[in-house]
């Protein structure tokens, strides 16, 4: 698979250098989560320390991945899909990917990523590569905030990036589905690609909240269907056109998980940042809104050169809008007695269907497990006919008893 990438890329492979994290070959191939891990890669830093001295490094997997970041002060955490791509360092540079065996194993849809990956190492490795900044606005005095809100308001036009925080949401956005219970930690926003602000869930912020969220600008999501709810739970009135980042990447890539951790490398020099919910949640916060920014500026600038943004428009945006959102707000009334009624007819037929079925199996070709040793003395079986079957019967060669086990006890022999 990696001779095949090169192959793709008409890239000789005499011109890079291929090591291992391990040089010695595990019990059963076992490495990772292995007793012996740790010890095992410990042993062979030896042998990484005359693969030093290059520019770019493409770690593949998350064993070379977290080992060589972890030695330059990088604590991996979370999934190689949020770090995958991203230009880590500053020389030498550390690019994350999939690892070949792992694109082997049914992953298929993520070789583009995996070539992606190397291409960046040989534009880093050829011009060298500037890491972009943000600025983030973590907790500010609330008549900080207020004044900034002020400004956006009088904005003619922009975007407004929204994200929130909850006590159960992680990195990983595409599989999120809202609790009733759910609670609001903080609200993250940004109009401009520089500029992340995160504001607790307190009420000396709520007043500039409501105004940003009133605004007729679209309003940018990265999985719209998690903070939406939670948010109109508690009675924040969102106005203006709801973006969702996550589906129109799912619109231009529709194989490639739909995380933005995944997606932002494609569309922004800034580093990963999922990993860094538990330990920095400000920041993590105040990057999630630059991200969704970043991110769905560059999806819909895709979708637009390849003629798909009114389709995403018309799919997504006014479909969700004005019927599947408003379709969700009436309910959807059931009788449970007749879900139950109804449940038992498919049951019967389901039953019918495969009786069906089975008469259609020539009586040679049914599989003859089970069955009687003497024909049956009823006509409740009629499709039932003789067949001989070889089988394997222990038996003792003193007492002739057969169906005998290892235990068995001798009646000749009393033992």
């Amino acid at each position: 698979m990696l001779n095949r990438a090169f192959g793709l890329l008409s890239l000789d492979r005499n011109s890079v250098r291929v090591g291992n994290t391990v040089h010695c070959q595990p019990p059963r191939d076992w490495l990772s989560g292995a007793p012996w891990e740790f010890s095992a890669i410990n042993h062979c830093a030896v042998h990484r320390i005359q693969l030093s001295g290059h520019k770019v490094y493409v770690t593949m997997g998350v064993i070379p991945t977290r080992t060589l970041l972890q030695h330059r002060g990088v604590t991996y955490a979370g999934k190689l899909e949020n770090w995958q791509s991203y230009v880590i360092g500053s020389g030498p540079y550390f690019i994350p990917t999939f690892h070949p065996a792992y694109i082997m194993r049914g992953n298929f849809n993520l070789m583009g990523a995996f070539l992606n990956a190397i291409i960046r190492a040989q534009e880093v490795a050829a011009s060298g590569y500037t890491e972009d900044t943000a600025d983030l606005v973590v907790d500010p005095d609330p008549e900080w905030f207020d004044a900034w809100v002020a400004t956006v308001v009088a904005t003619q036009e922009c975007w407004l990036a929204v994200d929130i925080e909850t006590p159960t949401k992680s990195e990983d956005e595409g599989d999120l589905i809202p609790w009733d219970s759910e609670a609001i930690t903080r609200i993250n926003f940004a109009v401009h690609p520089s500029q992340g602000i995160t504001v607790p869930w307190d009420p000396r912020y709520m007043s500039g909240i409501l105004k940003l969220l009133a605004t007729p600008f679209p309003k940018l999501f990265w999985n719209e269907r998690f903070d939406v709810p939670i948010l109109t739970k508690a009675r924040c009135s969102i106005s203006g056109p709801i973006i969702d980042g996550m589906w129109a990447w799912h619109v231009l890539q529709s194989d490639l998980p739909r995380g933005l951790g995944f997606a932002a490398p494609f569309y922004s020099r800034l580093p990963p940042w999922k990993h860094l919910g538990a330990t920095d949640p400000g920041p993590y916060a105040a990057l999630d809104a630059v991200q969704t920014i970043r991110t769905v500026s560059g999806i819909a600038k895709d979708l637009q050169s390849q003629g798909q943004w009114d389709t995403f428009l018309r799919h997504f945006v006014k479909f969700d809008a004005n019927v599947l959102h408003p379709a969700e707000k009436v309910g959807l009334l059931l009788d449970p007695t007749r879900l139950t009624e109804f449940h038992a007819t498919l049951c019967k037929r389901q039953e019918s269907l495969f009786d069906e079925i089975q008469t259609m199996v020539p009586t040679k070709l049914r599989p003859l497990a089970g069955g009687w040793k003497r024909p049956p003395t009823s006509d409740k079986h009629p499709g039932a006919f003789p067949a001989k079957v070889t089988e394997v019967v222990n038996v003792c060669t003193d007492c002739d008893e057969t169906d005998v086990t290892a235990r068995h006890k001798c009646k000749k022999k009393g033992a």
